[in-house]
């Protein structure tokens, strides 16, 4: 396995479940998000709001979701948070541990959903370009400012791993290595070759069998705004500097990250157009069109 092979996979991975919209896209997205917000008003559960509707709650408050209630609140209390804004953007980690199944990695999420971003807002779309540019830029200019914290809560969680998968262990031990060498060296991620993607789903999906464009219901399970985290390698030369990591480590990753490429095609993604279409959309990119 060469350099170029990992960070290939890296690149494939991320195009396969995650798309940018086009400024008429977003435009169709925001008309979704004001006929999600009348269905709130009405007082009508809809699955423009889930993808599942038992996570809808009663009150048809985004501040209510399980994840802005139950997640929040459970983090808090084990300390397993990262504060971006105080009393509006947290990070806290998925409930799987990242690589198994389906889980990227932690979920940046808005709990004050009436207020500063608008109100009875569930996506990060939200009535009008410049109330998603504002929530986008804080959330994006944030999480690279606390990129760090939000690292070691991804690591602490990878560290709650116990099925003995040999490759995943090895994984495990990478990403602790390069944790110790941020915190005794004072070095960042992107030295050590290691950047950050996030995404968010909305109402709409692209690529599926025959390419095309995919709008109607939620593809999102909790009706309030949040973002999956996906830590990758960007830069596998630096990373084998970094003290204590082995060739074998990174190529034990490329395994782990084949499984969960695979994983996540039926649910997110779009391979040999098999799946049912890319699901997410690339924050980043999108920050950088915006």
């Amino acid at each position: 396995m060469s350099n170029r092979d990992i960070e290939k996979l890296e690149k494939k991975f991320i195009k396969s479940i995650s798309f940018v919209p086009s400024e008429e896209e977003i435009e169709i997205l925001l008309q979704q998000s004001i006929a999600s917000n009348n269905a709130i008003k009405n007082k009508k559960p809809s699955n423009l709001l889930s993808k599942i509707s038992a996570l809808i709650p009663k009150s048809l408050n985004p501040n209510d979701t399980v994840l802005n209630t139950v997640v929040f609140e459970g983090a808090k209390k084990s300390g397993a948070i990262v504060t971006l804004k105080n009393r509006y953007l947290y990070v806290v980690n998925d409930r799987d541990v990242p690589f198994v199944s389906k889980s990227m990695g932690p979920n940046g999420i808005l709990v004050e959903c009436q207020k500063s971003y608008g109100k009875n807002r569930v996506n990060l779309f939200h009535k009008n370009m410049s109330s998603t540019y504002k929530l986008l830029d804080n959330y994006l200019t944030l999480r690279d400012g606390n990129i760090n914290d939000i690292f070691k809560l991804f690591v602490n969680k990878l560290n709650t791993y116990k099925d003995g998968d040999e490759d995943m262990e090895a994984v495990v031990e990478m990403f602790n290595l390069v944790l110790k060498n941020i915190q005794e060296n004072n070095n960042s991620l992107k030295k050590m070759g290691i950047s950050v993607q996030s995404f968010c789903q909305t109402w709409m999906r692209k690529g599926n069998d025959y390419g095309a464009l995919q709008l109607g219901p939620a593809q999102f399970s909790v009706m309030s705004p949040h973002f999956q985290t996906k830590f990758y390698i960007s830069n596998s030369k630096l990373l084998k500097k970094v003290p204590g990591i082995r060739t074998s480590m990174i190529e034990k990753y490329y395994n782990i990250l084949i499984k969960l490429y695979n994983n996540m095609q039926d649910d997110y993604g779009v391979k040999n157009n098999v799946g049912g279409g890319q699901a997410f959309v690339n924050l980043d990119l999108l920050y950088k069109m915006m």
